[in-house]
């Protein structure tokens, strides 16, 4: 398409540059401001073929800077960067930037042309997401069996949160790869959680420094957006969208077999690994048994004492890459009838044989929808299991009945014939702890937003009055009732 303004534009063919200087804040201004160089209006630029400012192309030797000429293209000089380690480009700098942009849209190149001595001098980056999802031993190597796990949070009045979990092996040092609980937009780093939040909320403490969860935050409503992100965007804004979504997002890892799986494992690991000498210890308990019937019948352990408990190797699940089943774990003969309260969400199971990216690959994925529409919160697909949450239409009474159907469709369904189809029928009821008047916990002043959140929950105008004059009238010893 014939670029009609670049038809007018004397300076198409011409480089510009400029300079850009922050303002700090003075007295009038609350804020830093940004200003650009641009005399009498126009930003200076001047004739060039091309430019010098890329790297001097070299193999094994170190590059020198401005060595190359570029013809086309954009050259940003950033000053006073601030890496948390002093080390050359190619290792500490690049984990800095994957911990920012876990997948970013184009791959770049990272090249030292300091004073160091190292075998490689340029490395390419391309995020976490790309290493773990590729077919790399290397970076395979790195990664629990069968993760990456993809899973889906969906909030009425916010929008889609899509998000990934990768679980890192415990060889794989927690300096060289991302951890933690981070929200993207368009696949860069605008904020996260606190680093002790998977040790202390979803309770994983033997994966606090190999777990990453990136929660992608692009599709959610623009008003919401918004007000989730600081204007730095580097951190978020605890409101009511911050704890509803921290809430659900708790639960589901809470949830996620997987995590559980991994984290039960390990626990009984370091167990195992922290007793000094087995053989002794299980000789000296055995003796004690045998010279004491009454302790070896109190515990019901015969005569020899079994060191390791727990759950066996697991059988590997391998998945197909388009479904030959998907169906409701439990269907009885009468169909499945599921209560949902007005103000929860009721949990349905499903078994299947596909992989657990099947919903989120980018090639060929499956599509799930539902009748009404709309009606899946939480879902996840780990080894054969989807489950999902299932949260009742917006203009729904207690007593209503209806039947959901499920569909799941892919670009193989023309050959099965038919979609997968599974139904049940949910049974409105009423608000979860409707006719609760005191809160468990009492809320005091500057309590946050979570007390009106259980307001709405239980729907009940009592409870708000209550919990509102308890929380003036308690800290001077003044009781309140109805």
């Amino acid at each position: 398409m014939l670029n009609i303004f670049a038809l007018h534009d004397t300076s198409a063919a011409m480089w510009g540059f400029t300079v850009v200087h922050r303002m700090k804040p003075t007295a009038g201004r609350r804020g830093s401001m940004y200003v650009y160089l641009a005399p009498e209006g126009e930003v200076p630029r001047f004739h060039a073929e091309t430019i010098s400012v890329l790297p001097e192309k070299r193999t094994g030797i170190r590059p020198r800077p401005y060595a190359s000429a570029l013809q086309h293209g954009s050259c940003i000089k950033l000053y006073n960067c601030r890496w948390k380690a002093r080390s050359i480009a190619t290792t500490e700098a690049r984990y800095e930037l994957e911990r920012y942009l876990h997948s970013p849209c184009l791959p770049f190149r990272l090249t030292e042309t300091r004073d160091y001595f190292a075998n490689y001098f340029s490395t390419t980056i391309s995020g976490v997401w790309v290493s773990v999802d590729s077919n790399d031993d290397t970076d395979k190597g790195k990664v629990e069996s069968n993760f990456p796990a993809y899973a889906l949070l969906q909030l009425r009045g916010i929008g889609k949160l899509p998000y990934r979990i990768v679980v890192f092996k415990e060889e794989v040092s927690h300096r060289h790869v991302p951890r933690g609980f981070f929200f993207t937009v368009n696949k860069q780093v605008h904020g996260g959680l606190p680093a002790d939040f998977i040790s202390r909320r979803p309770k994983f403490d033997y994966l606090k420094d190999h777990l990453l969860v990136s929660v992608d935050c692009t599709s959610i409503n623009a008003t919401v957006r918004e007000d989730f992100f600081m204007a730095s965007r580097d951190r978020v804004r605890k409101n009511e969208a911050y704890d509803l979504i921290v809430d659900e997002l708790e639960q589901a890892l809470r949830e996620h077999p997987g995590l559980r799986e991994i984290n039960a494992a390990r626990r009984k690991k370091d167990i195992e690994r922290h007793i000094s000498d087995r053989n002794e210890t299980a000789t000296f308990f055995n003796e004690l048994l045998r010279s004491d019937p009454a302790l070896s019948a109190l515990f019901n352990l015969g005569d020899q004492l079994v060191t390791r408990t727990g759950l066996g190797t697991p059988v590997p699940f391998v998945g197909q890459k388009f479904p030959t089943y998907f169906r409701l774990a439990k269907n009885p003969r009468e169909g499945l009838l599921k209560k949902c309260p007005i103000n929860r969400t009721t949990r349905i199971e499903f078994e299947t044989d596909v992989v657990n990216d099947y919903f989120s690959r980018s090639d060929s994925p499956g599509r799930i929808t539902t009748d009404p529409p709309n009606l899946i919160e939480q879902s996840h697909l780990w080894n054969g299991a989807f489950t999902a949450r299932f949260r009742t239409p917006w203009d729904a009474k207690p007593g209503d009945s209806m039947t959901v159907n499920i569909t799941v469709e892919d670009v193989q369904t023309e050959t099965r014939g038919k979609p997968f189809v599974s139904a049940f029928t949910m049974l409105v009821s009423c608000n979860a702890n409707m006719f609760s008047i005191r809160a468990p916990v009492m809320p005091e002043i500057g309590a946050s937003s979570r007390t009106f959140r259980q307001y709405r929950d239980t729907g009940s105008y009592n409870y708000l009055r209550y919990t509102t004059l308890e929380s003036i009238l308690r800290p001077h010893g003044i009781g309140a009732s109805f």
